[in-house]
């Protein structure tokens, strides 16, 4: 077997968790390597990605947040209909956010984000592709990470940013299985999702650029979202008669996604446009089982959980990139801190001072509260968004006859609710007036809703 020279973090998966921590840890001289099981670091999977204020902090932090705000477009209103076409109403909160925040909302190709974090790593050697875990062992002085061509490396900790299908989460859950009992429901899928890329539509439909659409009906339903140059971004969620348990490996094929457009196609995404014209211009179109929850435990020995691999959520609240960013910028913010806690020495594997267990201990500990209890709140309110949007239970029969009254000034309080608890890397050398910005604002907290709508 081969040896990797040791480092401090082994990060497994190259996904935006995994890819957002490699750059934090080179910038921040703490050693590193990426192992991504696939063969290319950013795949043409054919998803997009929401970027919310949140998370463009933490990319103006590593210092590419210039080429993410390439793909930006002001934002103009988002309309919420039912599938039958009434119009519920139309707000543009969004808006608002770089009043309030100082940073606004992308839409973008995920491929080209994880391109972006790729670029820029410095030494491209640290990426690994290709190399697929196959065992995750703990000692008293280090962790042991196995690939399936037989390479190892040490390290001080295991990051397993490696999806919801997680070997890590797999590696602690065995650990501590005598202190776990995991629910039927564990990270089940109830609902599945058609998510797909079109080309514009002429400005005749009014599905043009910074405009986004929520089509509310039970079964099955519609969310829109509008890029740069009039890029349709669009999901198609359906409720599942049975659950698929987390066991169970469900895959789709082009006849189950044409029989998931059929429910939709013709539904009126405007008046002047059904949703068939907007499948009928699709770049790519992939199905999925949307897979729901939050890991029992984060970390154990040495290993600990970030992104979809820990918090697995459905893409109505636009959060799951922004909380994997999140949670890499708190996980490397208390390898900060225990840096200085050694006196600023760089905690590698293979020389001293090599982190004993206690504080090893500490260090994931004081990440996991700091960062489940936020990640439980806005896992919730994902699942609600997308339950109502199909019309399931009583929130939905409460919420949807209230959306013609639910103003700017409502949404707004409920985004930045949100947004103020976001993490960010700290203590950190890189600052910008919009960093500060937003952290005058969130120390705030107060009036500021109406204080920029008056502005406005």
């Amino acid at each position: 077997m081969t040896y990797k020279d040791s480092v401090s973090v082994a990060i497994i998966g190259g996904g935006i968790a995994g890819m957002t921590l490699a750059n934090i840890l080179e910038q921040a001289g703490i050693s590193y390597i990426l192992w991504e099981a696939y063969h290319q670091v950013a795949p043409p999977a054919g998803a997009s990605v929401g970027l919310m204020p949140n998370g463009l902090r933490v990319l103006d932090q590593i210092g590419i947040l210039d080429e993410v705000e390439h793909y930006m477009v002001p934002h103009v209103d988002w309309e919420h209909r039912d599938g039958d076409g009434t119009l519920y109403c139309t707000q543009s909160a969004l808006r608002l956010l770089p009043k309030a925040l100082g940073y606004s909302t992308i839409f973008m190709e995920r491929q080209r984000l994880l391109e972006i974090l790729f670029d820029n790593i410095r030494d491209k050697t640290t990426v690994c592709t290709g190399k697929r875990v196959s065992l995750v062992e703990n000692f008293d002085t280090h962790a042991l990470v196995t690939a399936t061509d037989g390479t190892q490396v040490r390290c001080q900790f295991v990051a397993g940013a490696d999806g919801v299908h997680s070997v890590v989460r797999q590696a602690i859950e065995a650990a501590c299985l005598a202190d776990l009992r995991i629910p039927e429901d564990y990270f089940a899928t109830k609902i599945s999702c058609v998510y797909g890329i079109s080309d514009p539509l002429p400005p005749s439909s009014r599905i043009t650029a910074g405009r986004n659409f929520t089509i509310y009906q039970a079964s099955s339903s519609l969310l829109l979202f509008t890029g740069r140059n009039g890029v349709i971004y669009w999901f198609i969620f359906s409720s599942l008669d049975t659950t698929i348990p987390y066991s169970e490996t469900k895959r789709y094929g082009d006849g189950d996604i044409e029989v998931a457009f059929a429910r939709v196609a013709h539904i009126r995404v405007t008046p002047a446009v059904t949703f068939a014209e907007v499948f009928r211009n699709r770049r790519t179109a992939v199905m999925t089982p949307l897979e729901e929850g939050i890991a029992l435990r984060w970390a154990a020995g040495r290993m600990v959980l970030m992104g979809d691999a820990a918090h697995k959520m459905v893409p109505h609240a636009a959060m799951g990139a922004n909380q994997a960013m999140e949670s890499a910028a708190c996980f490397a913010s208390r390898l900060l801190e225990l840096r200085a806690q050694l006196g600023g020495c760089n905690i590698s594997a293979d020389l001293p001072p090599l982190v004993s267990p206690v504080l090893v201990e500490a260090c994931l500990e004081g990440y996991v509260q700091k960062r489940k209890p936020r990640i439980e709140h806005v896992v919730k309110g994902a699942s609600l968004s997308c339950r109502i949007q199909l019309k399931i239970g009583d929130a939905a029969q409460k919420h949807i006859p209230r959306l013609p009254s639910l103003g700017d000034e409502r949404w707004l309080e409920e985004l930045l609710k949100m947004l103020y608890k976001a993490e960010k890397i700290e203590p950190w050398d890189v600052d910008s007036e919009r960093m500060r910005y937003y952290s005058e604002q969130a120390q705030k907290r107060c009036g500021s809703v109406k204080r920029i709508l008056d502005n406005c």
